[in-house]
């Protein structure tokens, strides 16, 4: 898998780089924006400036999800644990791991609903069900896209984690709570986060 060396940059009136840089294998790579599709643009160039870029993984073994799919299917077994990862500038959308009082709480549109272990949760009027670590290594926010009365063992919520100072990282992969809890999510957090520190270097 030849690598693709992608270097993060934000526009705030005008454009800036993150001191951030991540070599990603080309396998992994379904879109980065702005501006390249692996749908409309097959062969990615060699270095790419992008916003944000969106990765295919497959778990437990870190594979690309187009490798793992391929080899499973002839198999005749099709993977359930896929998902997509984002890798995103830590100046894009970054209030977005914060819990609500720490940026304001400006929209009202949230409000606190008790612990589950080390996470605050939160019911949020735009996503369901909202779960917040403070200033910890890990995940910082898990959010679901209904209740959990609710939730069904295919559907997927989004994980996400901070790996440097730089870089953040949103995953999805099936809902924790009717699969096993908090350990579910932090198994899997835990490997996939340990794939992502091999293209970028996580503190």
């Amino acid at each position: 898998m030849t690598p693709v060396s992608v270097l993060f940059f934000r526009y705030k009136n005008t454009k800036q780089y993150n001191p951030a840089t991540a070599t990603i294998p080309r396998a992994y790579i379904h879109f980065a924006a702005p501006g390249y599709d692996q749908t409309k643009q097959p062969v990615l160039p060699t270095r790419i400036e992008v916003e944000e870029v969106m990765l295919g993984m497959a778990y437990p073994s870190g594979q690309p999800i187009k490798i793992a799919r391929s080899a499973l299917t002839k198999e005749g077994r099709f993977p359930r644990d896929v998902g997509i990862v984002r890798l995103m500038n830590t100046a894009k959308n970054f209030d977005f791991l914060n819990v609500p009082e720490e940026y304001g709480n400006q929209s009202k549109n949230s409000f606190y609903a008790g612990q589950l272990g080390p996470f605050r949760r939160y019911v949020d009027y735009a996503a369901a069900d909202a779960y917040y670590k403070i200033g910890a290594r890990g995940i910082r926010r898990i959010t679901c896209m209904t209740a959990p009365d609710q939730a069904i063992a295919v559907q997927k919520c989004s994980y996400s984690v901070v790996l440097n100072e730089a870089v953040w990282a949103e995953m999805s992969f099936p809902d924790f709570r009717v699969n096993g809890g908090l350990s579910f999510a932090e198994d899997r957090v835990r490997a996939i986060t340990e794939t992502l520190c091999k293209f970028v270097k996580c503190d």
